[in-house]
């Protein structure tokens, strides 16, 4: 038999769907469940990433982060690429 030991992923009930100035947004809040901080993605209607390198204690944090981001800077302007970063193409 094998095991397997990986560790799970924990997705937080904090994550959420939300709408700015008529863009949807994901905020997707989630850790290992051997871990204590949250990892925090942000992903937008073109289904593109958006990921902070910082690690949250709380899961409220990361979501209230992901919020005031998107508001404060306005959709159009957090999806524009300041924040992203392209995968090459092969």
């Amino acid at each position: 038999m094998i095991e397997d030991d990986e560790p799970n992923l924990v997705t937080s009930g904090k994550s959420k769907r939300i709408v700015v100035d008529g863009y949807p947004f994901s905020i997707d809040i989630f850790r290992l469940e051997t871990d204590t901080t949250w990892t925090l993605e942000v992903v937008d209607h073109n289904n593109t990433s958006h990921a902070w390198d910082e690690q949250f204690r709380s899961d409220a944090e990361a979501r209230d982060v992901a919020v005031k981001a998107i508001e404060a800077e306005g959709a159009l302007a957090f999806m524009r690429g300041n924040n992203v970063i392209p995968f090459r193409q092969a």
